[in-house]
């Protein structure tokens, strides 16, 4: 049977099947704006972050086949002009890149410090100077305001800490005592011979002719420069330092405390040999000193303050005092894994002393140190379930429970923004309950030193960052993830993707993304894209601040020292009467 069909009845009915679903759909869009609305109306924010200096934040990027340096706002510090096959790390505001195949160097401004002409790559910048070969393996020096400092030899002289020491006219002397544990009548030759120390302008400092000895020098710290004063030997320069003696010069190069150190106490003997320690130097006025197996501080005149003793059976991992005068070691007991961690004031009276399994010093979960910072003093105490945080002098400053046992929920802390407790200071708290999974946590928030909560708690895979004040939510219904800052504002959006939560550069404010498509994107702090290939995505971000902070501080070194008074401190001392001729 034939059936008739009202052509303005069909447009009605379709019609109205269209408008019935533009309503469920337009229900369903409402109720997902409501449940994104109900998320955000729950994140409570009561904290403004003064975002970091990241002018100078960079890292190595491409584009169209070609790499530069780009910041974490997403400006080119380095036009992408070069190589990408080369990399090469920053030093002292001045990097090493590749063009068409020959090799030159840029400063963070992005000038041309070294030519690209030179078929191997100069090496890093060091005291100002970079050394450069050329086509015959020759060097030459240049400085790292393009100035080439020196003619292309053969070889050219190696500074360490803005000095260096040429010698020529090396000549046997006599013999002297070896360190050597079988044979206790071994000798090594000694020579005599001439050197000059120049400073990094090549300004002749110093001048010997026919002497038995050899200078090298320290980093100047605390207005006190360690000098090394060394019988002139046929060995490595690290053993021949070994058999020396070492003191300090001040500021302007004047004797400040004379050379009555044995510098083989600052050697760490090997099987093949000793390993040197590139300095002793001095911090909160106090220097570590080394006599055998005995350690003890001395001020800037050379007087013994203290010694550090203990009743246990080992000392080990002395270290240097902080800017606010807080030292740490370890000792040893003779049960297995019985390390204690003390930490001392400046006269040498303990401030802290526990097994460091029961109190290590980390932010939880991080590594265990004894090296006291020179920011906040993190000491996580297991046995009493306190995590302390310290300020740099360790004067208390907060502290917190690390488990609930209420609510059986465990806690960790980590993420400080506040190097300085004048800082706005904020921590990252994470807490894992008996029935949540993943380390270290299950859900993260902001708190304060009060323990005054900031935010409220996220899952742990969202972003949440307090020196950048940024958050992300997942709408489960539509799989979107949005980036916000603190304020609530849209950053970035994505569909069907999420972002890396424990991704290293999040502190740093650059956002790892795994897009839908499989691809990856890095995002700021800002919600832009910095990149198509962000080409250092495993490596570091380098913050030049300080480099540029310090780059046109080219003053030379001096010394005031005159050659007569290293002569005769070599002639007076322990080492001369060992010469035998």
């Amino acid at each position: 049977m034939k059936i008739n069909i009202n052509p303005l009845l069909l447009i009605f009915a379709i019609a109205l099947l269209v408008s019935c679903s533009s309503i469920k759909n337009s229900a369903e869009t409402n109720n997902r704006n409501d449940k994104i609305t109900n998320a955000l109306d729950a994140v409570f924010i009561d904290y403004t972050p003064t975002i970091p200096e990241t002018k100078y934040q960079v890292f190595r990027a491409e584009k169209d086949g070609n790499s530069g340096w780009m910041n974490v706002d997403g400006e080119w510090i380095i036009t992408p002009e070069y190589d990408t096959e080369f990399k090469r790390d920053w030093s002292e505001g001045v990097v090493t890149c590749r063009k068409d195949g020959l090799y030159g160097a840029v400063n963070y401004k992005n000038e041309i410090v070294i030519p690209f002409e030179y078929p191997f790559p100069p090496y890093e910048c060091e005291d100002g100077l970079i050394l450069v070969r050329d086509s015959l393996r020759q060097e030459a020096y240049f400085s790292k305001l393009g100035v080439q400092m020196t003619d292309f030899i053969k070889r050219q002289v190696e500074f360490i800490n803005g000095f260096a020491v040429i010698r020529t006219n090396r000549e046997r002397y006599a013999s002297y005592p070896r360190i050597n544990s079988e044979n206790k009548n071994a000798r090594t030759d000694i020579y005599k011979g001439d050197f000059v120390v120049v400073n990094t302008q090549f300004d002749t400092l110093l001048q010997f002719d026919n002497v038995p000895f050899l200078l090298e020098f320290g980093t100047l710290n605390n207005n006190r420069r360690t000098f090394f004063l060394y019988p002139f030997m046929g060995l490595h320069a690290d053993i021949g330092i070994s058999y020396g003696q070492y003191g300090y010069l001040d500021r302007n190069g004047n004797i400040a405390v004379e050379p009555k150190f044995r510098a083989s106490d600052v050697f760490t003997p090997l099987a093949q040999g000793f390993v040197r320690l590139p300095d002793c130097p001095f911090n909160s006025n106090l220097a570590k000193v080394r006599e055998g197996d005995d350690y003890y501080f001395i001020d800037t005149l050379g007087n013994e303050k203290f010694e550090i003793t203990t009743h246990r059976e080992r000392l080990y991992d002395v270290s240097n005092f902080n800017d606010f005068g807080i030292a740490g070691y370890r000792t040893f007991g003779k049960v297995a894994n019985s390390s204690m961690i003390h930490l001392i004031d400046s006269t040498g009276a303990i401030v802290h002393e526990a097994y460091e399994s029961d109190a290590p010093m980390s932010t939880g979960g991080g590594a265990i140190g004894h090296q006291p910072r020179k920011e906040f003093i993190p000491i996580y105490d297991m046995k009493n379930g306190v995590f302390r945080l310290n300020a740099p002098d360790f004067s208390p400053f907060a502290s917190f429970p690390i488990k609930d046992s209420s609510t059986l929920t465990n806690f960790q802390y980590r993420g400080f923004l506040g190097n300085r407790i004048s800082d706005n200071f904020i921590l990252t708290q994470f807490k894992k309950t008996k029935n949540s999974y993943g380390y270290p946590g299950s859900h993260q928030r902001l708190i304060d030193q009060d323990v005054n909560a900031k935010s409220s708690w996220f899952s742990f895979k969202s972003i949440l960052s307090s020196k950048f004040g940024n958050f992300t939510l997942v709408d489960s219904t539509s799989m979107t993830t949005t980036l916000y800052d603190f304020d609530k504002n849209v950053l970035f959006e994505c569909d069907s993707c999420f972002f890396h939560y424990d991704f290293k550069y999040n502190l740093k404010g650059v956002y790892k993304v795994h897009l839908a498509n499989r691809d990856l994107a890095y995002v700021n702090y800002k919600g832009k894209i910095l990149s198509d290939l962000f080409d250092s995505a495993e490596k570091d971000i380098y913050d030049l601040s300080n480099q540029v902070k310090t780059f046109n501080e080219l003053t030379p070194h001096q010394l005031n020292a005159k050659e007569e008074e290293f002569e005769e401190l070599f002639n007076t001392s322990i080492m001369y009467s060992r010469i035998m001729k």
